[in-house]
């Protein structure tokens, strides 16, 4: 098996492209202070390059599958974007509106469904799949086969995800509950605005998106959900576009349910970025160190692992889901396999992977133990300087370095 992206889904970008379409969405978060115009004038070009990009994959399917049997409901669905992408351009890109995060993940689950549709006709899996995916209670099918009806008209569409609690954390931040009588519920307890961008979900191509830039947006309590235009991989299985995004919401849902300490995250990352200076953390260090905060993120187990030190007796092999551990998951490019260095990932060795990961855990339980025990002495530190107690300048100038770095706050 050769390591490539061909299973990777984020539309036909050049590096140049990725690289701008990526610190687009990062400026929704971390550009603070301005107007909403500017927000969402991002959005707008956001929504540009996926038509763009759409386009051109309408084409291909149409192509590669014009003497099909289902030729005719191919050009009904591709009439059905052109009717999506007019109404868009009389509302969505209008000067004088205001497009906001909500507005735009409709619009690209509208192409999420569009391209659920198109696998289902010409794979024969997506429909066995839509109907066992997922534990029997979530009923997936049951809520895709209800949206699936109106997923060309922005309004209903917009009124019948409000009333599906899993979509409901699109629309603002949510209050998730568990009870054994009622299961999970959401409820809204703040509507989404530019002021309050925190918990925000943003339906985007994910191939153009790095586990350390993931990570990085998982602390500021940002999650990426992904738009897929094939079947793709999730959980152990191929999956339709539709389960794909129901898949990685669930993820951010439950990782917004559990306990979980984003601004300690968020120092840690920043501190990451000291000891690279300072300790010659070396890129493939750093690499390995955020594969694991990714998986840790994404599985939400942040509440026992990223919230005091990590014990010692905790290694990589007792990670749990268990599937997170399943070395064949690693081999492979559609699942954890992507996220390897291509080196490793071509070898399909078992014993080199599995060393890998338990390096790369223990690398970052390291960091992450020295991280909090410097963070802890560094007050004392700072109140023994101010008591004319000597402090080696080296010693003196990493712990100024670090402390900057992870609380900005001078010492």
């Amino acid at each position: 098996m050769t390591f490539n992206n061909k299973y990777l889904f984020g539309g036909k970008l050049n590096k140049e492209e990725k690289i701008k379409y990526f610190e687009k969405l990062k400026n929704l978060y971390l550009v603070t202070g301005k107007e909403d115009k500017y927000y969402s004038d991002i959005l707008k070009d956001l929504l540009r390059i996926l038509y763009t990009n759409i386009d051109k994959d309408i084409e291909e399917y149409i192509e590669e599958y014009k003497d099909n049997k289902y030729m005719a409901q191919y050009e009904v669905l591709k009439k059905k974007y052109e009717n999506v992408k007019y109404d868009a351009s009389l509302s969505s890109f209008l000067n004088d509106r205001i497009l906001d995060i909500p507005e735009f993940n409709i619009r690209s689950l509208q192409i999420v469904i569009l391209f659920t549709e198109l696998v289902r006709l010409t794979n024969t899996f997506a429909d066995t799949t839509m109907k066992k995916y997922f534990q029997p209670n979530i009923k997936i099918y049951d809520i895709y086969d209800n949206i699936k009806l109106v997923w060309d008209d922005y309004k209903k569409l917009y009124n019948n995800l409000l009333k599906v609690d899993v979509f409901k954390s699109l629309f603002g931040q949510v209050k998730i509950d568990f009870t054994k009588d009622s299961g999970i519920t959401y409820k809204i307890i703040n509507n989404w605005t530019f002021r309050n961008i925190k918990l925000s979900r943003i339906i985007c191509y994910l191939d153009l998106i790095s586990p350390k830039e993931m990570v990085f947006s998982a602390a500021h309590e940002i999650y990426y959900l992904g738009i897929a235009t094939q079947m793709e991989w999730a959980d152990g299985l191929e999956v339709t576009p539709f389960e794909f995004l129901h898949h990685d919401i669930t993820h951010a849902n439950n990782r917004g349910s559990n306990g979980y300490n984003a601004e300690l995250e968020n120092k840690f990352i920043l501190y990451l970025d000291a000891q690279k200076d300072i300790i010659k953390l070396d890129s493939k260090k750093t690499k390995q160190i955020y594969i694991m905060l990714f998986m840790i993120m994404h599985e939400s187990m942040s509440e026992y692992l990223l919230t005091k030190k990590i014990s010692e007796d905790i290694h990589f092999s007792s990670l749990y889901p268990a599937f997170i551990t399943d070395i064949t998951k690693w081999k492979n490019i559609k699942s954890h396999g992507s996220l390897l260095p291509k080196e490793l990932f071509e070898t399909q060795n078992d014993e080199k992977i599995k060393l890998y990961l338990n390096d790369s855990f223990n690398l970052l339980k390291s960091i992450w133990n020295n991280f909090l025990d410097i963070k802890d002495i560094i007050p004392k530190q700072v109140e023994i300087e101010s008591k004319q107690v000597k402090i080696e300048p080296k010693q003196y100038k990493f712990l100024e370095h670090i402390w900057n770095a992870a609380f900005g706050v001078n010492i």
